[in-house]
């Protein structure tokens, strides 16, 4: 009789591992095959946030300085604010760009600080995210700095 006590543990874990066996192949016969479909949908919004985060640090630069090419005489940062609402609004007529960045700016959501005789823009948390929406959609926030003159950007 007391060897019988040890049978009812062992038959207890062949039980156990018996329906981890039948779970773990229930799972793998029943597994959805689109799994690359979720990770490609994934890759596609980190690109395309990347893409617009890596476009807004290069043409924000170009805008300043073709608002300071194009502003008036006067006072320049009136003139210069001006022709930067212009320039703006026409790079974003043809820009795919998804995010606020263009916003912020026909917003005037932006600070001009004057440091010695050059200037500086400065743009806090501008926004771009991916075109996709549901569980994938992403977003990057990221703030804007850009150093110049009366007459050029500093690089």
């Amino acid at each position: 009789m007391l060897a019988r006590k040890g049978h009812i543990p062992t038959l207890l874990l062949f039980a156990e591992a018996l329906i981890l066996i039948l779970t773990a192949w229930y799972t793998f016969f029943t597994l959805d095959d689109n799994l690359g479909n979720y990770a490609n949908s994934f890759r596609i919004a980190t690109s395309s946030v990347e893409e617009d985060y890596q476009y807004v640090l290069h043409i924000a630069p170009l805008i300043v300085g073709r608002a300071i090419e194009l502003r008036g005489e006067g006072d320049f940062e009136a003139s210069f604010n001006a022709s930067l609402l212009k320039v703006a609004g026409e790079v974003d007529e043809i820009s795919s760009l998804r995010g606020d960045f263009f916003g912020k700016i026909r917003n005037k959501e932006y600070i001009i600080k004057r440091d010695g005789s050059d200037y500086v823009f400065v743009m806090q948390k501008v926004s771009v995210y991916s075109g996709t929406s549901g569980v994938n959609a992403m977003t990057r926030t990221f703030d804007i700095s850009i150093r110049f003159n009366e007459r050029s950007v500093f690089r």
